[in-house]
């Protein structure tokens, strides 16, 4: 991301050029937001100006420029410095809302160095071999929505399980938390697309366990990464228990808050619908 980026170097423009007979014409240029897969390096970066391009591209799959409308549907990938910090924006809330996951890269090892070097070195002989078209993914994609049986004890279940969530302040966990820290701990819970996403991955994650319904462990495989940037937790909180813990960063601190308020949630989820 580039602080001086604007909507246009995301979506395109239409820009005046010339048609065969020499007339000026508007032509629509596209812009990176029109491929089938995005990669934007540090994210946060960009400023809430450029960030607002993104919206209706997560949210509706969609791209309008001068009220012309285009359906698009790119899988996006987002990446964020956790180190250095200066010069960044955070992130609005109904961007983060639109983003399916958030994966937190683990410290490298020996064996993970050693490919980096092995991999870099053979980079520029590198063949890629394709595997499938852009349409055949979309098809495995509707497929899964389609075939993967998700139950009604199942749909209630995930209802129960984030209505927890929505109330954590009723967890003795967080009780305590809220008591050593002198403040509310969670201010804002995962909502609607939460829990649409949620189901979304546990039926990929069924999928690739070869079966073909969800069972809520599925469920509780894919629901920390789907929550974890949804769920709002003051900085002040996160900083008071990064120290109080020791933990290496503040997420992995709201890490372990999340880890004890889904413990309870979803102990007190299963015995409303399976008790």
């Amino acid at each position: 991301g580039m602080p001086d980026a604007l909507p246009s170097d995301i979506l395109g423009n239409r820009i005046i050029d010339f048609d065969e007979n020499g007339k000026r014409i508007f032509r629509l240029v596209h812009g990176p937001a029109f491929a089938d897969v995005q990669l934007y390096d540090e994210i946060n970066r960009f400023t809430p100006r450029a960030l607002a391009a993104l919206l209706e591209l997560l949210g509706e799959g969609r791209i309008t420029i001068a009220g012309e409308t285009h359906e698009v549907a790119p899988f996006v990938i987002f990446t964020m410095n956790p180190v250095e910090t200066e010069g960044t924006n955070q992130l609005p809330e109904a961007l983060l809302d639109r983003i399916m996951f958030m994966l937190r890269g683990e410290k490298f090892t020996a064996e993970v160095f050693t490919k980096i070097l092995r991999r870099t070195r053979g980079f520029l002989s590198l063949k890629l071999d394709k595997i499938a078209t852009v349409h055949e993914v979309k098809e495995v994609r509707q497929f899964f929505h389609e075939t993967i049986h998700v139950s009604e004890s199942v749909d209630s279940f995930m209802g129960q399980l984030f209505e927890n969530l929505d109330n954590a302040h009723r967890y003795p966990s967080i009780q305590k938390l809220r008591d050593d820290v002198g403040r509310d701990v969670i201010v804002s819970s995962p909502q609607g697309r939460a829990v649409i996403h949620l189901e979304g991955a546990a039926r990929t994650l069924a999928a690739f366990r070869y079966r073909n319904y969800v069972i809520p462990d599925d469920i509780l495989k894919v629901l920390l990464p789907v929550i974890r940037h949804r769920t709002v937790i003051p900085s002040a909180v996160l900083n008071y228990f990064r120290m109080e813990w020791d933990t290496h960063d503040s997420l992995e601190a709201k890490d372990r808050i999340l880890g004890r308020l889904i413990q309870e949630a979803w102990r007190d989820a299963w015995q409303r619908c399976f008790t």
